[in-house]
């Protein structure tokens, strides 16, 4: 499960579209580990093998897809 500092950051994305100095637009996912941005693309797979990299672990970190209607968490 997510983490509060990984929800928050999801939360500021959607709501702003940007979060460290990087854009973001609907439709791209997103991998987080903590409060960095690990990887953005608008594949899955090109977010997953890199926080898969950095955090191995299924319970750390987090993927969102950026969507008009909020954060969509799909790891």
């Amino acid at each position: 499960m997510a983490g509060a500092q990984e929800q928050m950051v999801a939360d500021r994305i959607v709501r702003e579209r940007a979060y460290a100095g990087r854009r973001f637009k609907s439709g791209d996912y997103v991998a987080i580990l903590g409060a960095e941005i690990v990887a953005a693309a608008p594949a899955y797979d090109a977010v997953a093998e890199p926080l898969s990299q950095r955090e191995p672990r299924r319970d750390r970190g987090m993927i969102c897809l950026v969507s008009d209607s909020g954060p969509d968490v799909v790891r």
